[in-house]
């Protein structure tokens, strides 16, 4: 999972000052930690219903609950589940 955290310091008190939001497809913002003052970037890609499940292991909110291979323009990604859904098509918690 792409880091939400500083990737240098491991802050979680970010500033978001620049989101391009005008492609159709992806969503791309430029982060800064507050802490140490590092930037990077970060893309916010669709993904299907199906690949998302409602955890109440994580305050009732969305996680993924099967792995997706995920693509924005030439960047490709996998990403693995937060949580495997049982047989009978919930999410364990």
């Amino acid at each position: 999972m792409l880091p939400l955290d500083c990737p240098k310091c491991s802050s979680t008190t970010l500033r978001v000052p620049i989101t391009n939001n005008r492609l159709s497809d992806q969503i791309v913002r430029r982060r800064v930690c507050v802490d140490c003052g590092h930037k990077w970037f970060t893309v916010e890609v669709a993904v299907p219903d199906y690949a998302v499940g409602w955890s109440a292991a994580h305050m009732h909110k969305p996680v993924l609950r099967v792995p997706l291979e995920l693509s924005a323009g030439h960047t490709k990604l996998r990403v693995e589940a937060v949580e495997e859904r049982d047989r009978w098509g919930r999410n364990e918690v």
